[in-house]
């Protein structure tokens, strides 16, 4: 559309700013699990602080199973990890709750598809970066085990899908030693997630002078989100504080923090004077591509905020002038991120290019209406280029959709 302003007796056409290409937010979270009260099988909106989901969801009060002999405490895992990922510095968190603890023990199967209708629920908000499921290691072993180990495959492939642009964060079961973690790990290789052990302990707030084992997948999305925060998505969320742990469930010993680290396993440690860090920032990927992070996840998020950014391009004619156009928005998103530190290169052209002509697409593709564009990014760790190719629908050359 063109517009048109009066100045004086004259008349000054304006042509409409260029789109711009916006970075999709980072650190916004999302935990599966079963909660005290609240709805099942929905997505949350975003909530802000752990008073917002204490509110809706319960806090940190104990739950009771009566179905036995003798009552039961459950933890409500789902609160402790809310409230340790908004004491690590979150914004933004959803929640899909599976259940009501003390009501949520019915058969396997049941469990199971409570999981993968919660997952799909994530679905509704795309902003989620984050996914974790902080009650899935609570009780591994034995039966349990093999059901932990089908909760989290299911969160496993769900991130798998590289169109939603998501990390899994895994907690390993509690109190296992490295030969025990190796082997929980062994049948996992993906890009989209990282595993993070030992469990943490904190004080028990239900319970004056004890103390509660909790996993640490909520306190590490905490820390994602304040990282990406603090010095932006293309940092590593690793040698961070976790805050308010009295000390590690299992503390590991140098020997066992290089074998699970050589593994793609990141350990937590307790130093003097320090206090208990995040000591890596590994994918579980057998690539070695994809072995860190922050590079998975920062490529992630260039992908998805430049696919966001170009969803207009469906309802126009594909020719010249449009190519021209979506390789100007491209080119100004990439140039901004490299001047934020987040692409390598002293210079633009050592950082990335990005193409969108008659190089990149036939004249079938112009003619059926496939815009195809080519992007090559320079990541910072490591500096080659890793390529991104988009192709999207727009409206044919004579612009019908």
């Amino acid at each position: 559309m063109r517009r048109f302003a009066l100045s004086g007796p004259y008349v000054t056409e304006l042509r409409p700013s260029l789109p711009t290409v916006e970075p999709r937010p980072t650190g916004v979270c999302a935990f599966v699990g079963p909660t005290i009260r609240g709805p099942v099988d929905e997505l949350s909106p975003p909530l802000r602080s752990f008073g917002e989901f204490q509110a809706i969801y319960g806090g940190l009060e104990p739950a009771w199973d009566v179905t036995g002999p003798a009552p039961t405490r459950l933890v409500h895992y789902t609160g402790h990890a809310a409230h340790a990922f908004f004491a690590q510095g979150g914004q933004r968190l959803h929640i899909v709750s599976t259940g009501h603890l003390g009501h949520a023990s019915g058969p396997h199967a049941a469990t199971l598809e409570a999981t993968a209708g919660a997952l799909q629920r994530l679905d509704d908000e795309p902003d989620i970066s984050l996914v974790a499921m902080p009650s899935c290691m609570t009780g591994a072993s034995g039966d349990i085990g093999d059901l932990a180990q089908a909760q989290q495959q299911w969160l496993l492939d769900h991130v798998a899908d590289t169109r939603r642009h998501r990390m899994a964060i895994l907690d390993a079961p509690p109190e296992a030693d490295a030969q025990a973690v190796l082997a929980w790990r062994e049948a996992i290789d993906s890009a989209q997630a990282a595993m993070y052990h030992p469990w943490v302990v904190v004080a028990d707030p239900a319970a004056p002078n004890e103390t509660l084992m909790l996993p640490p997948s909520g306190f590490l999305c905490g820390i994602y989100a304040r990282s990406d925060a603090l010095r932006g998505i293309h940092r590593a969320p690793a040698n961070e504080v976790l805050h308010g742990v009295l000390r590690l469930a299992r503390p590991l010993s140098h020997d066992e923090q290089e074998l699970l680290n050589g593994q793609g396993i990141n350990s937590l440690r307790t130093l003097s004077g320090l206090g208990t860090l995040v000591w890596g920032a590994r994918t579980l990927s057998r690539d070695r591509e994809w072995i860190y992070v922050s590079v998975r996840r920062h490529f992630n998020h260039l992908k998805a905020s430049i696919e966001r950014g170009l969803q207009w391009v469906v309802f126009e004619p594909n020719g010249e002038p449009l190519w021209a156009q979506v390789q100007a928005m491209v080119v100004n998103y990439l140039m901004e991120e490299w001047r934020m530190g987040g692409l390598a290169g002293q210079k633009p052209e050592q950082a990335f290019f990005v193409r969108c002509d008659r190089s990149t697409m036939t004249a079938d593709d112009e003619q059926a209406g496939r815009l195809v564009c080519l992007i090559g990014v320079a990541q910072t760790r490591p500096s080659e280029f890793r390529m991104l190719r988009l192709q999207l629908p727009t409206a044919s050359v004579s612009g019908d959709t």
